[in-house]
Order: C-alpha cells, then structure tokens, then sequence
C-alpha cells in the first residue's frame, strides 16, 4: 500500500499546476521525451497494480496444485491459508514478479508509443467521424 501512495504522489506532482487547475490536456503532449517517460510512468503503475489483484489469487493457485488433498478448492484453501498465516501470507515472494511486471507493462507502454510515433497516429484527432486509418494501426 505505501508503495502505490508513492506513485500516487509521484504521478500528482508529475502534472503541471495548469493541467489541474483549469482541466486542460495540455500535460498529454509534449517533446518524445515527455511522452516516452509518462509511457515508462504508467506502464510501471500498470503493472504493479495488475501484480498486486492477480498474486493473491495466483498464490491459491500454487497452494492448490502444491497441497495435494489437504484442501477442498480454492475457498477452501484461501480460508484456510489466511487462518493459519494471516492475509499478509497471500503476498509472500511478490517482490521479483512486482518488478518483472513493471517492467514488462513499461516496456509494452514505451514501445506502443514510440510505434504509434513512427507510423504517425494521431490519436488526438481521431474521432469517429475521423477515424486513425486502420493501415496506420496493423501496418
């Protein structure tokens, strides 16, 4: 928890006094940069608060396949996990998939951006009347 509060607050004073205060997009465009950064920025977010929801529910999962007939499905072995060694025990060895997935989902985020910049997308404008060209998206 203190550690998505730090990237709360890193992404709050990443934002320019004008974008908050009249609503502006104006913090959305800028230098390559700015944009690869923001990408790296997010994408890190992304993947730690998709880490944090699945590793509970990927812990059951191991427990389950590892426990052999000492648990009855995966309520059961939830139940009984957090018993025994308390809620905390969900997130045990989390630090090493944490970092591979914020460093996967910035990856995927950098890379888009710098893709949609090579082919010229300009999402800004697109509308449905005024669509991105579905070339410019497989190409």
């Amino acid at each position: 928890l203190a550690s998505f509060l730090a990237f709360g607050n890193l992404i709050f004073f990443c934002l320019p006094a004008d974008a908050m205060a009249d609503g502006s997009q104006k913090w959305l465009s800028g230098s390559a940069n700015k944009d690869g950064a923001r990408d790296l920025l997010c994408g890190m977010i992304s993947g730690f608060v998709c880490k944090i929801f699945e590793y509970p529910a990927d812990t059951i999962k191991v427990l389950e396949q590892t426990g052999g007939d000492r648990f009855h499905g995966p309520l059961d072995c939830l139940r009984k996990t957090v018993a025994e060694s308390g809620p905390m025990s969900l997130y045990r060895g989390l630090a090493a998939p944490l970092l591979g997935s914020m460093l996967e989902c910035s990856s995927l985020f950098v890379s888009y951006g710098y893709i949609k910049k090579a082919l010229a997308v300009d999402e800004e404008n697109a509308t449905l009347s005024n669509p991105v060209p579905f070339w410019k998206l497989v190409a």
